[in-house]
């Protein structure tokens, strides 16, 4: 019998060191990925005497969905920093990751820092929250022992784990043999080597419509992670600018919750919101939208890029940079 137990124990250590070496040749593997992909698509993010590096968080509002990439705002902006300080060697960069939550943001934070070496953060975030929890850190926020947020919880955690998400991925892909938006999506961003997993929106709908409990802890991990963003910033000098959306896409968040972050934190933020309000106002929202009446256009974009700019002037931001 005590040799059954330890054939049964050696087992079942044998496989927990098994998977502890996939998980690790997996995240040893991802992170040469992300490097590789990193320095390719941003072969200039090395730092130079002098140069001034701007980094722009955000998702695909930030990144220019819909559009050609020189026609979102950190690349309308890249061009007018060059016309305004021609003696100055500033770049503007967007992370590859474009369709991650605050949380994955967060978890990179010191890749990117790494990579880029910003002077300054430009901060717009919180949209995808509400529809991709991978790796969220709204676990901490859910008091709930509903069956149905322990399941909810369980997914998150497993979700840090490469070699769930690999096998996620493999079941879907050959089990289930899906051929949906959603597996080309895994597919193109090789989410198992360190990409933000895509989420089945209809999965998390359920969850975040199923009570206020959902609704309130959204607002303290948005609150929890970009208070997260400003202290890493701060942890290495780097400047941090907040900005409001054009048109506010998160039900769980008002314009009044970004106006008490950036007093709380003391942060600057830029209100594109009100930019793009005269426009709703005045009935020409529409020339500056694409057509799903909310992702700007490259007018748009242009008239985000404008207001930092403006902002970058005004306050002299730049020339505090050596």
């Amino acid at each position: 019998m005590k040799k059954k137990i330890k054939n049964v124990v050696f087992l079942f250590v044998a496989v927990l060191l098994f998977l502890f070496l996939i998980e690790v040749t997996l995240r040893f593997t991802g992170d040469l990925y992300l490097r590789k992909l990193y320095t390719h698509r941003h072969p200039d993010a090395k730092p130079k005497p002098s140069k001034i590096n701007i980094l722009c968080l955000g998702e695909s509002s930030t990144a220019g969905f819909g559009l050609q990439p020189r026609y979102s705002y950190p690349a309308q902006l890249h061009s007018l920093l060059r016309r305004q300080y021609p003696s100055r060697d500033i770049s503007v960069f967007v992370p590859p990751h474009v369709g991650q939550n605050t949380s994955q943001m967060v978890n990179r934070m010191e890749e990117y820092i790494q990579l880029f070496k910003p002077r300054l953060f430009i901060v717009m975030v919180g949209s995808n929250n509400e529809g991709s929890f991978a790796e969220s850190h709204i676990c901490r926020f859910l008091d709930s022992d509903k069956v149905i947020f322990l399941k909810f919880k369980a997914s998150i955690w497993l979700s840090k784990f490469r070699l769930f998400k690999l096998t996620k991925y493999l079941f879907l892909k050959y089990i289930r043999q899906e051929h949906s938006e959603y597996i080309h999506g895994l597919e193109a961003m090789d989410y198992a080597l360190g990409g933000p997993e895509l989420v089945c929106e209809d999965e998390n709908l359920k969850l975040v419509n199923f009570t206020d409990t959902m609704r309130e802890a959204l607002i303290k991990l948005w609150r929890y992670d970009v208070q997260e963003i400003i202290s890493k910033a701060k942890g290495n000098n780097i400047d941090v600018i907040l900005m409001t959306y054009h048109i506010n896409p998160c039900p769980y968040l008002s314009i009044e919750d970004f106006v008490s972050m950036a007093k709380q934190t003391q942060m600057p933020l830029l209100r594109n919101d009100l930019v793009f309000q005269r426009l709703i106002e005045n009935n020409t929202i529409g020339d500056y939208l694409l057509s799903d009446n909310w992702h700007p256009n490259e007018k748009g974009y242009a008239l985000i890029a404008s207001n930092v700019l403006e902002y970058l002037i005004n306050n002299r931001v730049l020339e505090r940079y050596n």
